[in-house]
């Protein structure tokens, strides 16, 4: 092989890489799952523009993210997949900071749930927008304690700064620990409306699980004043 063709060999191979853990992960976890779960169900009439949005605004966050790891010399794979790195590629040796990285530090897993949630809101499913909130608390876990660690381990000071100038999600929320409270919250009220525009009947007399999403709003109410 000339010198020229390895060049355009190791140029391609991140996009090949790239693309095949796109498919793997996250479009197991934003279409395969959710799309088998709506098999049977009728897209909402009023609704279905809107959810189309919201899951076409993740899509494009994705690409934004993804082409940006390319750039860095990487694809989104996480570190502890390193020993299929020949397939899906893996972490690029620079922190990326560009793009949608200055407003929220993991822009993709956002991007991720919005496919998700843009869906249960097409299909205005509540399985599918808990299956949503059950993805989101997995990238939690994984994020704060895994991925972290790891970047703090292996960028130093420069990870600090960084986390110190941009929230781990959307907004910076205190005290600590107060951003999976009020993602719990939000997604829950979310879930709840929806639970209410298909059976408005069982609002009448509040349901025992009702009853714990209001001690759980004046729980953390209470702990933010």
């Amino acid at each position: 092989m000339s010198s020229a063709e390895a060049r355009q060999t190791a140029a391609t191979a991140p996009w090949i890489r790239g693309l095949v853990f796109t498919v793997l992960v996250p479009g197991s976890i934003a279409l395969y799952v959710p799309l088998r779960m709506a098999e049977r169900l009728a897209p909402s009439g009023g609704f279905w523009p809107l959810g189309w949005f919201v899951s076409v605004v993740g899509g494009a966050g994705y690409l934004l993210c993804f082409l940006h790891f390319l750039a860095s010399g990487g694809t989104p794979a996480i570190f502890f997949t390193r020993p299929v790195k020949f397939l899906i590629g893996e972490e690029p040796q620079r922190l990326v900071r560009a793009g949608l990285y200055r407003v929220s530090r993991n822009p993709m897993y956002v991007s991720v749930l919005l496919v998700i949630f843009g869906q249960a809101i097409r299909y205005w499913s509540w399985p599918i927008a808990e299956y949503g909130l059950f993805v989101w608390l997995g990238f939690h876990i994984v994020v704060v304690r895994l991925e972290e660690p790891h970047l703090r381990e292996e960028r130093g000071q420069s990870y600090d700064d960084y986390c110190r100038q941009v929230p781990r999600w959307i907004v910076r929320l205190r005290p600590p620990g107060s951003s999976l409270r009020a993602a719990v919250i939000v997604i829950s009220a979310a879930l709840f409306g929806c639970r209410a525009a298909r059976f408005p009947a069982t609002w009448r007399d509040p349901s025992p699980g009702q009853a714990r999403f209001v001690e759980v709003q004046k729980d953390v109410h209470e702990n933010w004043s």
